[in-house]
């Protein structure tokens, strides 16, 4: 029955399904109380489900909202990260061309190269309590398999 109420009227019609809670009297016109009882009643249990399907929708998205939450929770998180780091290694080019280093043409030599090859690089930020950023630059040997 509650399928049938939702059904347009173009789908009614090509199911053949009428939809009928009341019955009159078609001399007076007229609805029974039984009729009327019997309506009230169909009325009720559609509320029901209803009531039941909704409850079910606010709580998908309910759920919904908090998995979207942690999800931009985290990805704020990254952002922030990534955003510290970018400012390290800006402020490491900054001193480097300080120093006379070219940042802009720099072509790696063959000792560059092996370095590379040989040691994992790791960048670290942490906050101070100041609210200052501190850089940790780390280059790690590579360990070599057995």
């Amino acid at each position: 029955m509650v399928k049938c109420m939702r059904m347009t009227k173009a789908q009614q019609k090509k199911a053949k399904v009428k939809i009928r809670y009341v019955k009159c009297c078609k001399e007076h016109e007229e609805i029974s109380y039984k009729n009327l009882e019997d309506l009230a009643h169909k009325q009720h249990e559609e509320i029901k489900y209803l009531r039941q399907e909704l409850r079910e929708a606010v709580g998908a998205i309910v759920f919904n909202n908090k998995r979207w939450e942690e999800k931009y929770t985290r990805m704020a998180k990254l952002y922030v990260g990534y955003k510290r780091k970018y400012y390290g290694l800006f402020g490491a080019k900054q001193m480097a061309e300080s120093m006379g280093i070219d940042t802009e043409n720099y072509k790696a030599t063959e000792e560059d190269k092996k370095f590379m090859k040989e040691h994992d690089f790791k960048h670290k930020e942490t906050q101070l309590e100041s609210g200052r950023i501190k850089s940790q630059f780390f280059f790690k040997k590579k360990r070599k398999p057995h």
